[in-house]
């Protein structure tokens, strides 16, 4: 699948985790897919692959982008907005925490 996101709500999302883990248990589907979503790169149990810095490489969920980018914003979204307010934004280092601002 290739960013099956783009036409889900989160809840949706969480839907799709229901029918893809329905599958996979009774052995009958594996899945690939192309996803930005921190909710679809959480299934439990997924191989998750970066496509980053010119090479394909494993990644723990935790170190995504897409992880540590969302739950940045969401622990700290005053902060955040106020950022883009001025014309900057978030910058992530890849490892957990290390975000920078620079002026767009």
């Amino acid at each position: 699948m290739n960013e099956p996101e783009a036409a889900l709500s989160p809840a949706r999302q969480l839907t799709l985790l229901k029918i893809i883990h329905d599958l996979v248990s009774v052995g009958e589907a594996q899945f690939i897919i192309a996803t930005h979503s921190p909710i679809l790169l959480g299934y439990p149990g997924a191989e998750i692959y970066s496509f980053d810095q010119g090479h394909i490489s494993p990644i723990e969920y935790e170190m995504t982008d897409h992880y540590t980018i969302t739950k940045y914003f969401l622990q700290n979204r005053e902060i955040s907005i106020r950022t883009f307010k001025r014309g900057m934004i978030l910058f992530c280092h890849h490892d957990l925490w290390n975000f920078s601002i620079k002026q767009t």
